[in-house]
C-alpha cells in the first residue's frame, strides 16, 4: 500500500515535469530552450559578474573560433572571416556575411564599434572588463563588414582578446 502511494507521487511528479517541459519539446530542431534559475541583473557580459551572463553569452558564437585541438584559428567557424595588420597599431577584420542578432537585426562593424567603445571601453559604463580591452584605442568603420582596430601600441595578443569577444547589437541595448 506504501509503496503505491510513492508509485503515484512519482507518477505525477512525471507528468506535471512533461505538461512543463511542453513548451520547450515544442519547439523546431533548429531552436535551442535554455532555463536558468536565477534573475539577471543584467544581461551585458563587459558589467556582470553573473557566470550565468558569461556563459548565455557564449550561445551567440565565437568572434574568433579557436579550434581546442590545434589551438589554431578557424576562420571557417569565426564570426570573423579574414584579419590582418595593416601596421604595428592597426588590425584590419572582416565579417562573415549574413550573421544576424537574435532580433533578425544584421551583424554589422557599427555593432563591433558600438560594443568596444560604448559597451566596454566608455568610463561613465563602469564595465568590468575595461581593462582587458584597454589596449584599443579606437574602431573605424570601413563598411558594413569590414572595420578596423586601432591599438594605442603593438599589442601582439590582439586576436587572443579578441577570441573572447562577444558583440552587442547596437540597435537593440
Amino acid at each position: 500500500m506504501k509503496s503505491r502511494g510513492v508509485y503515484s507521487v512519482f507518477l505525477l511528479a512525471l507528468a506535471v515535469s512533461l505538461c512543463l517541459a511542453g513548451p520547450a519539446l515544442a519547439k523546431g530542431k533548429d531552436t535551442l530552450v535554455v532555463a536558468v534559475d536565477s534573475t539577471f541583473a543584467s544581461v551585458e557580459k563587459y558589467a556582470t559578474t553573473q557566470q550565468i551572463v558569461r556563459l548565455w553569452s557564449c550561445l551567440g558564437g565565437n568572434v574568433l573560433y579557436r579550434d581546442a585541438v590545434t589551438q589554431k584559428l578557424d576562420p571557417e567557424r569565426s564570426q570573423l572571416t579574414s584579419w590582418k595588420m595593416l601596421d604595428d597599431t592597426t588590425w584590419e577584420f572582416t565579417i562573415r556575411k549574413g550573421l544576424t542578432f537574435h532580433t533578425g537585426n544584421p551583424m554589422t562593424s557599427n555593432d563591433f564599434k558600438f560594443t568596444i567603445e560604448k559597451g566596454i571601453l566608455d568610463p561613465e559604463r563602469k564595465a568590468r572588463h575595461r581593462t582587458r580591452y584597454k589596449w584599443i584605442k579606437e574602431v573605424n568603420v570601413i563598411d558594413d563588414l569590414k572595420f578596423q582596430i586601432i591599438t594605442h601600441k603593438p599589442f601582439p595578443v590582439a586576436l587572443d582578446r579578441l577570441a573572447a569577444f562577444s558583440v552587442y547589437d547596437s540597435k537593440y541595448i
